[in-house]
């Protein structure tokens, strides 16, 4: 394991690829948030991933 004080996660390329889809993917009841979802993983990454989530879940409804 290598540490960079000042580094940040990327995404793989294959990760990317996948990712459109995944943020496109049906509403459910129950849905990801995290700073992961993120192009670029921070705090805020993760306050807005939270927020989509939230809308995603109230669109879906409770039927």
């Amino acid at each position: 394991m290598a540490r960079w004080p000042h580094g940040l996660p990327e995404a793989a390329p294959a990760a990317l690829r996948l990712r459109r889809a995944f943020l496109q993917r049906p509403l459910r009841r129950v849905e990801f948030a995290g700073d992961w979802l993120a192009l670029r993983p921070n705090s805020e990454a993760a306050v807005h991933s939270a927020t989509l989530a939230v809308r995603r879940v109230l669109a879906a409804g409770t039927g």
